[in-house]
């Protein structure tokens, strides 16, 4: 890397394979995620290493490498969290909502 950085540039291409795996593909306003997850550090005994273009995630314990990210399933579940999220914030003048302990 030519500015002494210890993480791997990230390419368009990488973008769109995590915006594959996350689900969001063609959903452009929620690719920031996928720099989000792609800049996310790795557990110690996972090292991501780049061939072609492509990010492969390798187990080092086990010495197997494997295509998809390996907290895959939590960043899907918390995009899903931020989704919803959004969608309450960006409508939060029209939804009503009662405390439900006081009733107001």
């Amino acid at each position: 890397s030519p500015d002494n950085m210890k993480q791997t540039l990230v390419t368009p291409k990488m973008v769109k394979d995590m915006a594959a795996q996350l689900g969001i593909r063609g959903d452009a306003p929620h690719y920031w995620y996928c720099l989000f997850a792609l800049r996310y550090s790795l557990a110690p005994e996972w090292e991501a290493v780049v061939r072609n273009d492509t990010r492969w995630y390798l187990h080092l314990p086990s010495d197997r490498r494997q295509p998809v990210h390996p907290m895959i399933k939590r960043f899907r579940e918390h995009l899903d969290d931020c989704r919803q999220n959004e969608f309450l914030w960006n409508y939060r003048g029209f939804v009503r909502m009662k405390c439900s302990e006081c009733g107001l």
